[in-house]
């Protein structure tokens, strides 16, 4: 019979069992996190963070909109944007796992550019972003896009600065950059770029075979309320972004609404001077507490409806031509869940601070702001002392530079005077060997 001999393993050379990684979980759970981490809401949706310094805490004080904290510097040459914020609460959180790894980014990318709504402040940015800053494979597979603050009205919403001679409204190169976003099925923007766009570049994008089929003309319409009562209200002076309410309208269009130029026209004829005005008299009277009898006073009576806040934005209002219409307001007062919630946030963030110096968030932040002045301050002092001694090496450097020109122009005339007092004793010798010479060949003849 056959002995088999066991060989027990030594601990140390045990087969060790294979590591699992985030790639070795199947794709549709890799899918799903994909969708959390990179797929946003809407920019104007988003909302400033409980830690941000910008979020109220008084339900009394609204809550301005990050986006309306935001401006924007368009560069021509190269082509670059360069934004200013106040705060980071509308960047995107989830970028940084698209730089993971090449096989994440393959996997994910698509997800981001194509379950995205890309918000963008003006034509020229989404020109400049799109067309000049991503590859055509990117443009090609983007399907939604927002357009909202390029209403010629900068006083009223961020300001797109242009850093280069061109107009505010887009016209060629916008269209002609949509006709590449192959995948395109949303778009939403103002409707002022339309009065200069010829009725034939719009036939040319009905035409062009692509997957947008309607638009969504969208507009900002900006209600200055109680805060600036007792003054006097000049629609044209800039008050600026604080304490204003934004309310958003839009209307769904068609490309046959653009088949001519007259009914290009009467559309944003329509828009202007019809859906516009029904809508700002609809919302003034059931949102903002004004009477139909007393609408031109309406900022005397300003008062927000109450249930209107962060999470309950969006009412559904009827025009007197029967058109139901959904209006969207920016810059509210806070929920009591957020005020609570924004309490909580502070009152743990006390804690913390105090289990660590005794002091709270308020305070420690006041006492770092004090170090910071102080260290500023000793700064500038070692600035200023670094200066003088840099202005007195070089005022020394100078003093010798001058002094050794002075040494040099002295032995310059010292070398000149001794040339000279050779030169003079050279030829006195000469003449004297002349003289010399003529009394001996003088003596010799007599």
């Amino acid at each position: 019979m056959p002995q088999v001999l066991t060989i027990p393993p030594v601990p140390w050379q045990t087969p060790r069992p294979k590591k699992l990684t985030f790639r070795h979980l199947p794709y549709e759970i890799r899918k799903r996190i994909y969708e959390l981490a990179l797929i946003e809401p809407l920019r104007w949706k988003k909302t400033h963070e409980p830690n941000c310094p910008h979020k109220p805490t008084n339900k009394t004080d609204i809550e301005i909109p990050p986006f309306l904290q935001t401006n924007v510097w368009l560069y021509p040459s190269p082509h670059r944007i360069a934004t200013d914020t106040k705060c980071s609460c509308a960047k995107r959180k989830g970028l940084s796992l698209l730089q993971t790894c090449r096989q994440i980014s393959l996997e994910a990318s698509p997800m981001f550019w194509s379950g995205n709504t890309f918000c963008f402040l003006s034509g020229w940015e989404f020109v400049i972003a799109v067309g000049h800053q991503l590859r055509s494979e990117q443009r090609k597979i983007i399907r939604s896009i927002s357009l909202l603050g390029d209403d010629g009205k900068s006083w009223q919403l961020p300001r797109v600065r242009y850093l280069w001679r061109c107009s505010s409204v887009y016209l060629g190169p916008f269209w002609d950059l949509l006709l590449e976003c192959e995948a395109l099925e949303h778009l939403e923007m103002p409707q002022d770029p339309l009065k200069r766009t010829p009725s034939d570049v719009l036939q040319k994008m009905a035409s062009s075979g692509t997957k947008l089929r309607h638009l969504t003309l969208a507009q900002f319409i900006p209600y200055y309320g109680n805060l600036y009562r007792g003054r006097l209200f000049l629609p044209g002076l800039n008050y600026g972004r604080g304490g204003a309410t934004y309310v958003k309208c839009s209307r769904r269009v068609s490309w046959e609404d653009f088949k001519s130029e007259e009914s290009l026209t009467e559309l944003l004829r329509d828009l202007e001077y019809n859906f516009r005005v029904h809508v700002d008299t609809a919302v003034k009277i059931q949102f903002l507490g004004a009477e139909l009898s007393r609408l031109e006073f309406w900022r005397h009576t300003f008062k927000l409806a109450p249930d209107l806040n962060e999470h309950s934005s969006v009412r559904q209002v009827v025009l007197p031509t029967g058109e139901k219409t959904a209006v969207e307001f920016f810059g509210l007062p806070i929920s009591g869940a957020t005020r609570r919630k924004v309490v909580k946030h502070k009152i743990a963030l006390d804690r913390r601070q105090r289990d660590i110096n005794g002091l709270t968030a308020a305070q420690h932040e006041v006492v770092q702001r004090g170090k910071e002045r102080k260290k500023m301050a000793r700064e500038e002092v070692e600035l200023q002392k670094q200066q003088e001694y840099e202005t007195g090496l070089a005022e020394r450097r100078l003093r010798r530079l001058e002094l050794r020109d002075t040494h040099r122009a002295a032995a310059r005339e010292q070398r000149k005077d001794v040339q000279s007092a050779a030169k003079e004793a050279a030829e006195l010798r000469s003449k004297e060997r002349k003289r010399v010479q003529h009394d001996a060949k003088k003596g010799g003849a007599s």
